[in-house]
């Protein structure tokens, strides 16, 4: 397959350019480092092919709209944000359920819920 070939066949199926493509993926990973390390943006741009600092913040501006630090700082907030709602929201249930289970049904509560007591009622109703 020929070079231009190849290209118009990378193109089609990604709708990007393989250059294109291979900066996607060197500044997605660049993210998840940022993420999951506690990394500045200048060594992540170097960890994944950027010889220029500052040609990979641009870039990375570029695609996910805040320079690299900013991003992450925001992405680890709402992290934090998003498993502390968890916790209450599982805290809260978790009482929710506990009151539930430990308030014993009453006695005309059973029965009224009973299939028996329902066709009692209808029966005394017509």
């Amino acid at each position: 397959m020929s070079l231009t070939s190849f290209h118009r066949h990378f193109r089609a199926v990604t709708a990007m350019s393989p250059l294109q493509f291979q900066k996607r993926i060197r500044l997605h990973e660049a993210r998840r480092m940022l993420l999951s390390q506690k990394l500045d943006a200048a060594s992540v741009s170097f960890d994944v092919g950027y010889e220029s600092p500052s040609q990979f913040s641009r870039e990375y501006r570029r695609l996910f709209g805040a320079p690299p630090g900013r991003d992450a700082a925001q992405a680890r907030r709402e992290r934090i944000a998003q498993a502390v709602s968890h916790a209450v929201r599982a805290c809260l249930l978790n009482e929710t359920v506990s009151e539930t289970v430990s308030k014993p049904a009453s006695e005309t509560t059973i029965r009224q819920n009973s299939p028996v007591f329902a066709e009692t009622r209808r029966n005394s109703r017509s």
